[in-house]
């Protein structure tokens, strides 16, 4: 196995465990994250591409200015700006020459509608770093396509993924819940001791 990524509902803990675990060795990992954005009564308004140097800030408050967000609702809507995907997410996978492992989380939604983005991605999964992350559910896609967040042809490029990841990239897919997060925090362990 090269490449180890977490399937599951939405926050039922995959980020949090991925990222306690390769705390220690921040230094040693590329690629990037998603940080959940909240106005300051909490409530979700975006998300945001952030560098594997901020994997640990799961959340942070949205400010105007803050770069890399590719998703806001505004007014009831969402604000869609693919072009991060150009910027910083494929900025961090091209900054990650010399690292031990690469984070990609999450993968699998909105940025697979951006072809620069998948080809950068195809080309980090087929070379020799290693790569752990999270993997979106097709159900989410679904949902997002149906909220018109995402274009209905990420879904198609979700099942490709989805599908070439174990035929082609050798990655395991381990699905997860709350109630077997020991079973995947021993699986992760395993894989991490591998190349850390």
């Amino acid at each position: 196995m090269r490449h180890l990524f977490l399937e599951g509902p939405v926050q039922e803990g995959k980020s949090t465990l991925i990222r306690r675990l390769i705390q220690p060795f921040l230094d040693q990992i590329g690629g990037f994250s998603s940080q959940r954005l909240l106005d300051v009564s909490g409530e979700t308004v975006g998300f945001r591409i952030a560098p594997a140097a901020e994997a640990l800030e799961l959340t942070r408050e949205y400010q105007t200015d803050l770069t890399g967000v590719f998703l806001a609702f505004q007014n009831g809507k969402a604000v869609k700006a693919p072009e991060v995907f150009l910027e910083t997410a494929l900025q961090s996978l091209n900054n990650s020459g010399g690292k031990q492992l690469i984070l990609l989380d999450e993968i699998g939604g909105m940025e697979l509608g951006v072809p620069e983005f998948r080809e950068a991605l195809y080309r980090v999964l087929s070379g020799p770093v290693p790569c752990i992350g999270v993997l979106k559910l097709e159900e989410k896609n679904r949902h997002m396509c149906e909220q018109a967040v995402i274009d209905k042809s990420c879904l198609t490029w979700h099942q490709v993924l989805r599908r070439d990841l174990t035929e082609q990239f050798d990655a395991e897919l381990i699905p997860f819940a709350r109630n077997i997060e020991t079973e995947a925090e021993h699986q992760i362990a395993v894989f991490l001791e591998q190349f850390l």
